[in-house]
This record gives structure tokens, sequence and C-alpha cells, in this order.
């Protein structure tokens, strides 16, 4: 048959047979496969994918059998060192993964110094024990805010560092010799060594902190500083750095000094913690600490800078605290001209004594001296000053300056004969979204007809102010998106009390933040 005629017959044939040539760019595993060479990628939920010359971009596209993408896009598992050479960040053989550590000895860059686990990357610090020489040491200091990068050069340390061990004063009973105290451990910080840390240490003397030279800020904390009082994960951490001082006060901090308070236990006291005020502002940030069974939890003066977050004024949650505090303060604050933040904190049956007001006495307020009440529960403050009959807040003379929002005030029983926790001489515009049983709080989306045990778990019994999974939506999802200061910054906390994430939108009253 001549050539001509038979490649007609040819394309006849395969004409009538519906046949059609094949689209070498799209592949199905493993019935219609890639050239060689070539490599099929099926996007998600797909049943067909593309030709592609190359396998992988990053690790990310590669199975977990061969974890890893080459320079040259090709998925493999690695054997040695060797093999990570060309692994950008990822120089470290670890089960066929290339990592960027297998320990935080392997983090050189001194702001990423924690090894995370299971990712296998170096990170920012963010608690105290990611420090530790050793795991369980509690010996690590992690720096958790900025500021003292301002330092002089090789001084300076940035949130996220672990600060060097030489650069840190320890006080710990398993380390002292011979007459050891924290006020004599305080003339050993400076700028070289700006942490005093409290390890397993009771001081039952006054301590007094003023300014050092060339130190923005004196950091005094504890290796459980990570946990605040109520937070489930320290429950077998039982708080053993502990200031006490039965005939007066146990931490004094003034003339213009800036200090910050991580982890500490106060108790037994005649007064807690004194911030007096010098020629300069003395400025106190509180954190996860707690304050209980003393006659006054904190006293500040005229030019006091007070902050309180994630942190307990009171009788403490049992499960942590039995035995140690077992009952409030008398006064829980007292106030003087002071400016002050009080964030996911609670304040827990301050006031034990019959007839007198147990909560914050606010004296002096001005609008350059405003007080925040943000985010925070209040309860079992149970009686009030007979005259006044405020059981919280009260206000000589009275100020409109006290914003208090998304918080909870409620007691075991609803409020009688004029009984308030909010005293008229404190209200003013900005006191909004509050949940409680009194009526005669008034404010946006308040809400007024809750009851103590429709709220939280085990208030009473356990001092479990955590939300119950069937708390009115009021509480569960407050309503409250943003409320801003001066500048525009938003002033709700993206965190509760314990560090767990708040909700963008569904934001709940109080310290803590439900399950959902």
């Amino acid at each position: 048959m001549h050539m001509r005629a038979l490649v007609g017959l040819v394309v006849a044939l395969l004409g009538l047979s519906g046949c059609e040539r094949r689209n070498l760019d799209q592949c199905r595993v493993p019935d219609l496969p890639c050239e060689d060479g070539r490599f099929c990628k099926i996007p998600t939920g797909a049943t067909v994918g593309k030709c592609e010359p190359t396998e992988c971009s990053d690790s990310r596209d590669c199975a977990s059998d061969r974890p890893n993408c080459s320079p040259q896009g090709r998925c493999f598992a690695c054997s040695s060192v060797s093999d990570c050479a060309k692994q950008t960040g990822a120089p470290i053989c670890d089960t066929g993964r290339c990592v960027e550590c297998k320990t935080s000895k392997d983090c050189s860059d001194k702001s990423r110094p924690y090894c995370e686990d299971p990712s296998r990357a170096c990170r920012a610090c963010k608690r105290h024990a990611e420090c530790d020489s050793t795991a369980g040491a509690r010996d690590g200091v992690c720096v958790k805010d900025d500021t003292l990068r301002n330092l002089p050069t090789g001084q300076a340390l940035q949130n996220g560092m672990c600060v060097p061990s030489d650069r840190i004063v320890s006080v710990d009973i398993n380390s002292c010799s011979g007459t050891c105290t924290v006020q004599d451990k305080l003339t050993e910080v400076a700028a070289q060594k700006p942490y005093l840390r409290i390890g397993q240490f009771t001081s039952a003397a006054l301590i007094t902190v003023r300014p050092v030279p060339g130190l923005p800020e004196v950091h005094i904390i504890s290796p459980l500083g990570d946990y605040a009082p109520p937070d489930p994960a320290a429950k077998d951490k039982i708080p053993n750095a502990i200031l006490t001082n039965s005939n007066g006060t146990a931490l004094r901090i003034e003339g213009g000094a800036s200090v910050t308070v991580e982890g500490l236990l106060i108790k037994d006291s005649k007064l807690g913690l004194a911030c007096v005020s010098g020629a300069a502002p003395t400025r106190v940030r509180i954190l996860r600490s707690l304050i209980g069974a003393s006659d006054v939890g904190i006293q500040s003066t005229a030019g006091c800078e007070l902050s309180i977050e994630q942190s307990w004024i009171g009788e403490g949650p049992r499960d942590r605290y039995q035995g140690l505090v077992n009952s409030g303060n008398i006064l829980a604050m007292d106030l003087r001209g002071t400016k002050f933040d009080i964030i996911n904190t609670v304040f827990n049956h301050n006031s034990p004594a019959p007839g007198m007001f147990g909560g914050i006495w606010i004296n002096d307020a001005t609008a350059s001296t405003p007080g925040r009440i943000i985010n925070s529960t209040f309860t079992r403050h149970e009686t009030a000053d007979g005259n006044r009959k405020a059981l919280l807040l009260d206000c000589i003379p009275a100020t409109t300056s006290i914003a208090i929002v998304n918080s909870l005030f409620l007691n075991s029983t609803a409020l009688t004969g004029g009984t308030t926790y909010i005293h008229s001489a404190c209200r003013g515009p900005d006191q909004k979204y509050l949940g409680t049983d009194d009526t005669a709080l008034t404010g946006d989306n308040n809400a007024t007809d809750l009851v103590l045990a429709d709220v939280f778990t085990s208030p009473t019994a356990q001092g479990d102010l955590t939300l119950k999974s069937t708390a009115d939506a009021r509480v569960r999802d407050g309503g409250l998106t943003q409320f801003v200061d001066g500048t525009g910054k938003s002033l709700l906390p993206t965190i509760d009390i314990i560090g767990a994430a708040r909700q963008a939108t569904k934001i709940s009253r109080g310290a803590f933040e439900p399950t959902r």
C-alpha cells in the first residue's frame, strides 16, 4: 500500500475509535503519571494535577517520609549534618528532618534563644523556664518587656532574650550562706545586674527599693512568675518566694524608682506593698502575684503610678494557696492621688471584718491621675461601711475619672438596703459592660441581674472564679470589642488572667475567658 494511503488509514481509524492525544501537563496518581523528571502536584480537593519540573518550592510541600526540599526542588530525608548544609536556617539533621535546633544550646541568636518543640525552630523566650540552664532548674530569667533595651551597648536587654546568669542577682535558701537577706541582695542590683531573682525564700523584714543609678527599672521576680495565681498549669507549683512583715510593711518602693514585681506572694503584713512618691513619679508594675491576709494590701501616695495585671488581691484560690493565704486583706487598696491600671485581676473576699470597707479607697483622684479597671473580677466583699454603704470602690472627693470596663461585681447574696459596689462618688461615663447583681449601677450594656453561683465554677468552696460553660451569654461573650485611650490604643487585653487568648469579637466580662 502506498505510504500516503497508509497514514490516511491510520488517521481515519483513530478518528473512528474516538481516541485523543493525552495532555502531558495533566496527571493523576497512579494511573496518569508525569513524564520522567517531572512531578505531579494535585491541589487540595482536586483529582487531577499538573506536571511540574520541581517537586517542591519549600519543605512544606514535602511528605513526612521525605520532609526536606533541596535547592533543586527535590524532597529528601536527611541522614547526616552534611545533608542539611545547604538548607537555609536548618543546618541540623533530626530524624530525617533538617531543623534549626535540637536544643536551646543550638540557638545562637540572642533575640531567639529558645528551641521550640516540635518545630525545632529558635524563637524568642516567653517564660522564665525557657531560659533554665537545665530542664526544671528554675534558674532562668526571660526578658518580658523592653524597659532595659536602652541600656549601654553590651548591657541592653530586649523582649524575648534570656538574661545571662552573671547578670542575675539571686537569693535562695538553698544557695545563701551566712546572713542572707533580700535587702542585702538589692545592693548588688545595677545596670550590669538588673534582675533580682527570689527563689525558695521567705523574707520577714521590710524591703525598700530606691532608684538605682543608670538602671531604668528594677525587676524583682520569682521563677514561678510564669504563672498567674489561678493558672491550672501551676497547681503542683506552690509559691515559695514570700514577702511578709507582721510588724510593718513587706515591700516599700520609693523615691521615683521604677519596679516590676513578678510572681511574688506578699502576705501576713500590716501593709503588703507601699508605693511612695519622690521628686519624680514612682512606678510599680505587679504581674502574676498575690497579695493577701494583710491589714492593707497596697497603699500609694500622690505621684505614684500603679499597674496590676494577671494578679490576685485577697484570699487565694485554694487548690494552690491552701494554708498559705486563707483570708483576704482587711482593706484591699488605699490609693491617694494615684494613676492606676487594674487589668485581668481578681479581688476576692477582702474585708473579713464586719462593718468595714474592704475594697479600694480612691483619694484625691483628678483628670491627670485617672484610674482604669478592665476585665477584672470582684467577689465576696460582703460588708460595707455603715455610712457610705460601698463594698468595693469609694472615692473622696467625688471623681468622674474612674473607668470600669468589662468587669464583674458579684456576691453570694443580692445587695439590699442601699448597699452598692461602686459608690456614686466614683461613677463616671466610662463604666460599661459590667456584670453584677447591683441594680443601682448604670452604664452601657450593664447586666445587673446576675447570680454568683450561676456565673462562677466554685466561688466559695474553692475560690474558683472561672466562668461556667452555662454562664449567662452576656458574661461569656461580653460584646465590647475595644476601649481606647487618648491615643486611640485599645486597652482591652488580648489574653485573660492565666494567659488564655481572648476572642476578637466576644471578649468575656471579668478576669477569665471561658472555654469555648
